[in-house]
């Protein structure tokens, strides 16, 4: 009987709402149409299909499943196409299509990696490390999806810390390499850790001749 008293209760604070011309659907009721033996006073069972606004919510969830199925099979595609460019070397058309994609599905990560790479390779590090950024971020906050997406995390840490190499920032770079190395052992990783260490010792002895050299002149 808890579930008819639920149910009743129900029925009059929709009597309120009514009253006080509130307009919207009301999605506790799922919890209120429950699996029961309960019937009402014309004997038959309480279901949610006989609720109009029950059916209009099924509806309206079945077309948002059938729109976002079509925006991430347009996503799809313009990844593949995106991908194509990259390989032929047309990286801003790439840029264009994967940001296509991104306006499809704003949640599939791997557009963001992959625009990534072409900002990178268009030498535009700072649109490159705000993409890396927004993967790192979504999936630091949503941990279940860092399990499942970890390749795309490592690939975002990987690209934002080759961004910080160009840009001289090597103390950033090191620390994440280090941080993708803590998800992943590659091997490919490994490799950018040590060309950015040569790279910095390069960097500093030219700084340290150039500073030797202008002492000179003082």
């Amino acid at each position: 009987m808890i579930r008819k008293q639920k149910y009743e209760n129900w029925l009059k604070t929709e009597a309120i709402l009514k009253t006080t011309k509130v307009n919207f659907q009301n999605y506790h009721k799922w919890d209120l149409y429950e699996s029961s033996t309960d019937e009402d006073e014309k004997g038959e069972p309480i279901l949610p299909r006989h609720d109009p606004n029950f059916l209009a919510m099924e509806k309206d969830l079945i077309e948002t499943e059938k729109k976002r199925e079509i925006s991430r099979n347009k996503s799809i595609k313009l990844k593949e196409e995106g991908n194509k460019m990259m390989r032929d070397g047309k990286y801003k058309k790439a840029v264009k299509l994967y940001t296509e994609a991104i306006e499809e599905t704003k949640t599939m990560m791997i557009l963001y990696t992959n625009r990534a790479l072409a900002y990178f390779k268009l030498e535009d590090y700072q649109n490159s490390i705000a993409d890396c950024d927004k993967v790192i971020e979504y999936l630091e906050i949503f941990e279940d999806q860092l399990h499942l997406n970890k390749e795309t995390y490592v690939k975002a840490i990987s690209r934002k810390a080759l961004c910080c190499q160009k840009m001289k920032n090597y103390d950033e770079a090191k620390s994440l390499l280090s941080k993708a190395l803590e998800y992943v052992k590659d091997q490919e990783i490994v490799k950018l850790q040590k060309n950015l260490l040569l790279e910095e010792e390069v960097h500093l002895k030219a700084l340290n001749l150039i500073n030797g050299k202008s002492c000179e002149f003082q």
